[in-house]
């Protein structure tokens, strides 16, 4: 049977306690912690803009030449129904859709929305938490 030293749990209580080691970890823990649950605490923004489709963006003029709401619901559904995806287009910026099977999506196509959501650290993703119609 293997024992240990007597004074090896002295030895490892005098280590911690005179060379800052305790400290030291319990220093590094927190700071992992923190960096862990960054994400889970990422804050929700707020944007007002378009529910649209990757190919026409910002101007359904080349698909279709019908004007108006419904002009704009229609040519976006045609053209995810022809594979493109939803995005999301704001004071001219336009954003990809993380969640592209969001229900709502088809429900706003076309439309104006207010998005609330988390936009991803590629600074171009939204990850959408709420859509609802603009006021």
């Amino acid at each position: 049977m293997v024992t240990a030293p007597a004074n090896a749990t002295e030895n490892s209580l005098n280590f911690f306690k005179y060379s800052g080691g305790m400290k030291h970890l319990a220093f590094v823990l927190f700071i992992s912690g923190c960096m862990a649950a960054a994400p889970l605490i990422a804050a929700e923004n707020t944007w007002s803009g378009t529910i649209t489709d990757s190919m026409c963006t910002k101007d359904h003029s080349m698909m279709t030449k019908e004007t108006g709401k419904d002009a704009a619901k229609k040519c976006t559904l045609a053209c995810i129904k022809a594979g493109m995806n939803y995005v999301f287009v704001s004071d001219g910026k336009v954003y990809e859709i993380a969640n592209q099977k969001m229900p709502d999506l088809k429900t706003y196509a076309g439309d104006s929305v207010k998005l609330t959501g988390d936009l991803q650290s590629d600074g171009k993703t939204i990850q959408i938490a709420k859509l609802e119609a603009a006021k």
